[in-house]
């Protein structure tokens, strides 16, 4: 199985047929995927004043329209959504289930599809009282009982022929070097049995996007895709990056994305150069 793994994607509702369909320069490698897993940010939702982050959804149509046949998998838990009222994230659930994406309400509990066994957690320097009731905070620095036993439950779920996913969401840093403590715990994770580690940190991109680690992959982190979020979406870095991993081979491939700015949001403009393909042994 191929799963293309993109970058976060904050959305806002515009007019410009750019806008609506930023996808699109990114077909030919979505084509090639048999699934796609990517990072939601904000709320989806018609009503107004819940979040400074949200949109009525048309971008992520835009996507299903594109793509009708690859499974498309939301990770949504991240802090944007919980930042209003319960009502955007129940609206955001209901969208996606209306239009046939993939995820998991669960907070302990993975998304089981097929082979695929995905967790997902958050930085516990990024929980509070509202996110811990939708994702498990994890402590990276020294780990304690609660993600110590996380981990313990992760390993129970561990098969042969599955593929177990973590997404793992970190506070934002500076530099272009993944700090070493998320580096440290997704080794941890994969010498426990996990396959893939997929980190996520809100406008932050390093340098080195792909690792291969024993017999699992650690992909760094891809940068915002597309963001449409005032007031930081121009100062981000230029480009974001895909990673496309083939679950049986665990050969991997990163590919640049080039990005443009229309009417205020940051989209992708065209696929850059490829990177590398690793195998990890």
């Amino acid at each position: 199985m191929k799963l293309l793994f993109i970058g976060n994607c904050t959305f806002r509702d515009d007019t410009d047929s750019r806008v609506c369909n930023p996808f699109k320069p990114l077909r030919g490698e979505m084509r090639d995927a048999d699934a796609i897993i990517m990072t939601l940010r904000g709320n989806i939702t018609k009503k107004k004043d819940l979040s400074e982050v949200q949109s009525v959804g048309e971008q992520l149509v835009s996507l299903k329209r594109l793509m009708p046949n690859v499974p498309i998998i939301v990770d949504y838990k991240n802090e944007d959504l919980f930042t209003g009222n319960k009502n955007g994230k129940n609206d955001t659930l209901k969208f996606l289930t209306k239009h046939g994406f993939i995820y998991t309400s669960q907070v302990i509990r993975p998304l089981l599809y097929g082979t695929l066994c995905i967790f997902s957690c958050i930085e516990d320097r990024l929980a509070d009282r509202n996110t811990t009731n939708y994702s498990v905070p994890i402590e990276l620095d020294v780990p304690n009982q609660i993600t110590l036993s996380y981990i313990s439950y992760i390993k129970s779920y561990v098969l042969p022929l599955r593929t177990v996913i973590v997404n793992l969401r970190i506070k934002s840093y500076s530099g272009i070097r993944l700090p070493t403590r998320a580096l440290t715990f997704s080794k941890l994770l994969i010498e426990c049995g996990v396959d893939i580690v997929h980190i996520h940190a809100s406008w932050s991109k390093p340098l080195d996007i792909c690792k291969s680690y024993k017999n699992g992959i650690i992909i760094c982190g891809l940068g915002e895709l597309i963001n449409c979020r005032p007031p930081r979406r121009r100062f981000g870095p230029i480009t974001s990056d895909l990673c496309t991993v083939n679950t049986v081979s665990k050969y991997f491939v990163s590919r640049s994305v080039d990005k443009k700015t229309v009417n205020d949001c940051v989209i992708p403009k065209s696929l850059g150069k490829q990177r590398h393909g690793i195998h990890p042994y």
